[in-house]
C-alpha cells in the first residue's frame, strides 16, 4: 500500500508540473500583439484586370416561326467582347399593364399548356446568344402569343460578379437592373398580346 501511496505521489507531481505548463503557456499566449514584422518580397503580377465597365444591356424583338425553326442567333456586337467568365441572363416579357407595368421573367421559363410542355430557352457562347423554343408537342400549333415577343439580354461580367459580397437575385430584372446601374429602357409594350 506504501509503494501505491509513492507511486500515487510521483503521477501526481509530473500532472502538477505539466498543469502549470499549461497555465504559464496561456497566461503568456494572452499578451499583447507584437510589432508587424518586416514587408515581404513582391508576389508575381496577377492577370490584366478589367477595364471597369460594368454589365451590358440590349433588348430583342423575337418572331420564333416554322422558317426559323423555333430559333433565333444573335451575334454580339463586334466591338463587345464576351469573355468566358462572364453571364448572359435573359428576361422574357410575360406580362404588361398599366398598373404593375412590365413584369420580366428570367430563361428558362415553362409553360404547360393544353398540347403538353413549352419552353423558351437560351444558351450562349462568346460569340453568340441562341434562343429557342422546346416542346414535348409540334410547336406548329402555338399562335403568335406564344411565339413573337419581347426579351431583354443582360451581359454581366465575370468580375463583376466575382468581385461582389452581395448578389442580387437574378431572378428579379428590377434588383439586377439596380445592383449592376442598368439604363432604364422604355417598356416595348404595343398592341400585340403578351404570353399572359
Amino acid at each position: 500500500m506504501e509503494h501505491f501511496i509513492k507511486l500515487n505521489l510521483k503521477v501526481m507531481k509530473k500532472l502538477h508540473y505539466v498543469f502549470l505548463l499549461i497555465v504559464f503557456f496561456a497566461a503568456s499566449s494572452c499578451g499583447r500583439d507584437g510589432e508587424p514584422g518586416p514587408q515581404g518580397i513582391p508576389g508575381p503580377p496577377g492577370p490584366p484586370g478589367y477595364d471597369g465597365e460594368s454589365a451590358f444591356l440590349f433588348e430583342y424583338d423575337f418572331n420564333f416561326n416554322q422558317g426559323n425553326e423555333w430559333y433565333e442567333r444573335i451575334l454580339y456586337p463586334e466591338d463587345f467582347p464576351v469573355y468566358p467568365e462572364d453571364m448572359v441572363l435573359v428576361y422574357l416579357l410575360w406580362e404588361s399593364t398599366e398598373e404593375y407595368g412590365d413584369v420580366w421573367r428570367l430563361m428558362p421559363q415553362t409553360i404547360m399548356m393544353e398540347f403538353g410542355m413549352l419552353q423558351y430557352n437560351f444558351d450562349f457562347s462568346q460569340n453568340d446568344i441562341s434562343l429557342f423554343l422546346d416542346a414535348d408537342f409540334s410547336l406548329d400549333k402555338l399562335g403568335p402569343l406564344y411565339t413573337e415577343g419581347w426579351m431583354r439580354i443582360v451581359v454581366v461580367p465575370g468580375q463583376e460578379i466575382n468581385s461582389r459580397h452581395l448578389q442580387p437575385d437574378f431572378s428579379d430584372y428590377a434588383a439586377v437592373k439596380d445592383a449592376y446601374g442598368l439604363p432604364d429602357l422604355p417598356s416595348p409594350r404595343t398592341d400585340r398580346p403578351l404570353i399572359r
